[in-house]
This record gives structure tokens, sequence and C-alpha cells, in this order.
């Protein structure tokens, strides 16, 4: 912590720490969002669909655009299918398991780190960057289908939220234009780990999510 505190002081008041405030929203596509985390029989907990999101990203930049600290949220929502198992904490008769429950799931994960323009042309520059990834996972779950597989609604529960945990690291490229403005396209893989879900049979949910986005960059 002392060592990044003083890394801050550092940057700010070196002569050389010239900072541009950059803010850029975007839209993003995920193209892998897999639960590593399986049931008995071998299957995922959660399996989801490809799924487009939202972005916002904003960046403080110094040492001539070459270290920037960065942070923000994405927005992604996504069909799903659950490996549903619930039992009432109070009633243990209050209980079911529906095995591929059609899921309606949507996340907001924030995140902030470091990002490095290791190509930086005045009007192209190539970056990497990581750091920490937190936020919140939503699931809802169909009532029709639940019925439908379940013969009543003993069991059932219509949603539950818990908290994301994890890192990720990304790769992009920033296209300028001399008129003022900018172009980002990034790529990002990030790991999550979830709270226990009461309605998935107590199990956490494991996130490997491979995500795109593109964003527009205006600078203050």
């Amino acid at each position: 912590m002392k060592v990044l505190v003083l890394l801050a002081i550092i940057l700010i008041v070196s002569p050389e720490s010239r900072a541009d405030f950059i803010v850029s929203p975007g839209i993003s596509v995920t193209t892998a969002h897999n639960s590593e985390e399986t049931t008995p029989a071998g299957k995922e907990v959660v399996t989801f669909k490809s799924s487009l999101g939202m972005s916002i990203d904003s960046e403080w930049r110094f040492f001539r655009d070459s270290i920037s600290i960065s942070a923000g949220a994405i927005w992604r929502g996504s069909e799903a299918v659950s490996q549903y198992s619930y039992t009432n904490p109070y009633n243990p008769l209050d209980t079911a398991t529906v095995a591929d429950l059609k899921t309606n799931s949507s996340s907001l994960s924030g995140f902030i780190g470091p990002r490095f323009r290791f190509l930086n042309l005045k009007y192209f520059k190539i970056f990497a960057g990581a750091g920490l990834n937190p936020g919140i996972l939503y699931l809802n779950f169909d009532e029709g289908k639940f019925l439908a597989s379940n013969g009543s609604i003993i069991g059932y529960q219509e949603k539950e939220d818990q908290k994301l945990s994890g890192t990720y690291y990304e790769l992009g490229v920033e296209l300028y234009s001399p008129k003022g403005g900018a172009l980002r396209l990034l790529g990002r893989q990030s790991r999550q780990e979830s709270d226990r879900f009461e309605t998935l049979g107590n199990r956490h949910i494991n996130l490997a999510t491979t995500s795109a986005a593109l964003q527009y960059m205006h600078v203050f």
C-alpha cells in the first residue's frame, strides 16, 4: 500500500506528469462468458450465452500519455441456463431441483488499474493494462419453465444476486483524428468468483469472461 501511495505522489508532482482526463463511453460484446463451477453430474452451474453490454471508461494519463490510471464500469445482459437447486433454510419442505432452467442474467462490474502504452505515436497507440474487477451478478429464473418442469411452485425463487470479485487484463488500440476525438478498440479477459448462490445449491460461480469493446474517447 505504501508503494502505491508513493507512486501516486510521484505521478502527481512530477514535472513530466502533465495529466489529461478522458471519458470513453462505448458498447461491448462478450464472446465467452463461462461458469467453470460444475454440478456432480458435470454440468456447468450456469451456462451463459454471448451478450451485448455498455461500458463507461474514465482515465487519467501521465508521462506524455504513456502511463495512466483507468477506472469504469461495464454492464452486461444475456440469456443463460441454470442448474437450479434450492432449499429454504427455514423450511426444508420448500425445496426444488430443476435442471436446465431458463434464466436471464445481468452483471454490473467495476474496474480499476494501470495502463501502459508501449507504442505511443501521435495518431496511433497500443496499450496493455490489468487491475481489479469487482461487481455483482443478477440471476432471474423463468417461472413458467420452472412450473412446467417441477409441477408446482414449491421451492421457486424468482431471482438472486451475489457479489463478484476478481481481476482482469486487457489489450487495446487507439486511433486519433487530426480534428480531435479518438476511437478505442480493446479486448479484455477477466476472472471473477461470486459469493454462494442459494438457488444454485449454495455453489459459487467462477466466471471466465472474454469481451471486446468499441469506445469513443473524449479528452477534457
